[in-house]
């Protein structure tokens, strides 16, 4: 059985415990990240509404991980493209 960890974070001025399995820094380090995804939005739009912060903040992050996701499935099928040329070059079917 795995133990969960308890870490105390701040976002964005408020503090949260965050109750996981996840090595404590860890959580700091996605505390952190989630906490300037939210002051950068803030910059640049100026919103005060923090449902439309989080929001906006939320949707940045979903942007990321999706541009993320998507370069690492044409890498692997660039990988499995070249394999595939190398067995016809080779005349293996």
């Amino acid at each position: 059985m795995s133990q969960k960890n308890v870490v105390k974070v701040e976002i964005y001025g408020i503090e949260y415990l965050i109750k996981g399995d996840a090595d404590p820094e860890y959580i700091t380090q996605l505390a952190k990240y989630v906490d300037s995804k939210i002051r950068e939005i803030v910059t640049a739009t100026g919103l005060v509404n923090m449902n439309k912060i989080t929001i906006l903040s939320a949707l940045n992050i979903a942007d990321e991980y999706f541009k993320v996701r998507q370069a690492k499935e044409a890498k692997e099928l660039q990988k499995t493209s070249s394999l595939l040329s190398l067995f016809d070059s080779a005349g293996i079917k």
